[in-house]
Order: structure tokens, then C-alpha cells, then sequence
């Protein structure tokens, strides 16, 4: 399939610059394959949604979608050398961009104040305010030929698993034990294993799929006029497992 061979052919350009730029040979790495292959669907559908939105969001929220890319992007270094831990902030930071980004396209007035710090002695949205923000979302003002009930489920359901990918990934910002420190001596002690892979690559897995369900409900207007091949990295970056792509299919019909 055309994604396919797209996704192959970046692949080998990031094994490419690896080499060229580090000398890792990523091809030795076990794991590291489907690592790549996490990554890059996650790179390649944000970038499809960044190229379709950024003539209608203005530049200031798109930069925290922008953001979301940068942080996988380098993770393919990161993860490849061995570092875990940075790894997993940029995960967690990806997150909060994704929020932000949904909340403030729609609130210019509060990001001015948040970035510049007018008057403020502490960020003006809580991320609590955010999640609920996106469950209360009046999608049945927009989307009346819709099922909003399975809509305002499937939010639901998004939201819960945002809050449980942040909140163990946060473990590995405040280093709440052992099981979430690095504990590096030395230089030859940082290193990436099949695990570190397997592992990395499920949250970044998990956190694609939340996203681009959520980018879709946003914006499946827009989605709608996305090129055949466009439109099946997205749906392909939506993991099977947590149900997500069977609702959205309930709700909009065929994606």
C-alpha cells in the first residue's frame, strides 16, 4: 500500500541519518524496527493534520500541535541511543500539547494571557479545566446529523485513558521510586534493549491513537477532504485495541 512503502521509505532515511550523523547502526538494534515504525506513523498522521490546519488555526495554537512533532521527533534519537527517561517526558509533554492545543485554538483571549503572563502567577487553565472542556464540547451544535450520545462516550472514554497514560508517565518526571529512574553511572550503562523499545513504543502507540481519534473528532470536516492515502495513515495511526476507531466508525460511518 502506498502509507506503507511512504513509511518504509522514511524509515530508511532515519536509519540513514542515524548512521551518518551518530554512527549507530539502528539495524543491529533488536526492537528498534517496530520502535520506528511506532514513531513514524505518529510523525507522519501529525504531520498530515499540521499541513491541513495550519491555514485555519492561527499560528500560536498550532504551535502546540507543531510541538507534539518535534517531541517524536526526537525521540527517534533519544530512544535510539538509550535514553528512557527523556523519552517519556517527551511523551508526557505530548499530552499536554495535545490539550492545549484543542482548548486554545478556541481561546485566544487566554492564550495571550498565558503567554505573556498578563497578571498571572500561575497558569490560567488547569488540565483539569482542559479535560473537561473537551467531554463538554458542544459537538450536537455542529455535528447534528450525528449520534452525539456514543460521541460524548468515546470523549469519555478518551479522557480516562489521557489521564492514565499521564498520570503513570508523570512517575518518570518526579522519579516516584526506583522503577522510574534511570540510575546511570556511567556513560557505557546508557543503552536501549528490546524492552526499552517495546515499552517505549506502546506509549507512543497509545498516545497516537488517543490523539489522532481526538483530532478527528475535532476535525472530521476537514478529514473529509483529505486525499485517500492521507486519510488511511490516519485511521492506520488509530490503534485497534482500545475500541476508539470502531466508535468513531458508529458515529461518522465509514473513515
Amino acid at each position: 500500500m502506498p502509507d506503507e512503502l511512504h513509511l518504509i521509505e522514511q524509515k530508511k532515511r532515519i536509519r540513514a541519518y542515524l548512521d551518518d550523523k551518530f554512527n549507530i547502526n539502528s539495524d543491529k538494534l533488536i526492537g528498534s524496527d517496530m520502535y520506528l515504525d511506532h514513531l513514524l506513523q505518529c510523525i507522519v498522521s501529525h504531520k498530515i493534520w499540521q499541513k491541513h490546519l495550519t491555514s485555519t488555526i492561527p499560528p500560536a495554537p498550532m504551535n502546540y500541535l507543531n510541538e507534539i512533532i518535534s517531541n517524536h521527533n526526537q525521540m527517534l534519537i533519544m530512544g535510539i541511543i538509550g535514553f528512557k527517561v527523556p523519552s517519556y517526558i517527551m511523551v508526557r509533554r505530548s499530552l499536554e500539547n495535545l490539550l492545549g492545543f484543542l482548548y486554545y485554538k478556541d481561546h485566544p483571549i487566554e492564550l495571550i494571557k498565558k503567554e505573556y503572563e498578563i497578571g498571572l502567577k500561575k497558569p490560567p487553565v488547569k488540565f483539569g479545566e482542559l479535560q473537561d472542556y473537551i467531554k463538554e464540547y458542544p459537538f450536537d451544535s455542529f455535528y447534528d446529523r450525528y449520534d452525539c450520545k456514543i460521541m460524548a462516550q468515546l470523549l469519555n472514554q478518551l479522557m480516562i485513558s489521557w489521564k492514565e497514560q499521564y498520570r503513570d508517565l508523570s512517575n518518570f518526571v518526579h522519579g516516584t521510586n526506583s522503577k522510574y529512574m534511570e540510575l546511570n553511572a556511567y556513560m557505557d550503562d546508557i543503552y536501549a534493549d528490546k524492552e526499552t523499545f517495546q515499552l517505549l513504543g506502546e506509549n507512543v502507540e497509545k498516545f497516537r491513537t488517543i490523539s489522532n481519534t481526538l483530532l478527528l473528532v475535532f476535525f472530521f470536516d476537514n478529514y473529509k477532504k483529505f486525499i485517500p492515502v492521507e486519510k488511511v495513515i490516519i485511521t492506520s495511526a488509530i490503534s485497534e485495541g482500545l475500541g476508539y476507531k470502531q466508535k468513531i466508525q458508529d458515529i461518522f460511518g465509514e473513515i
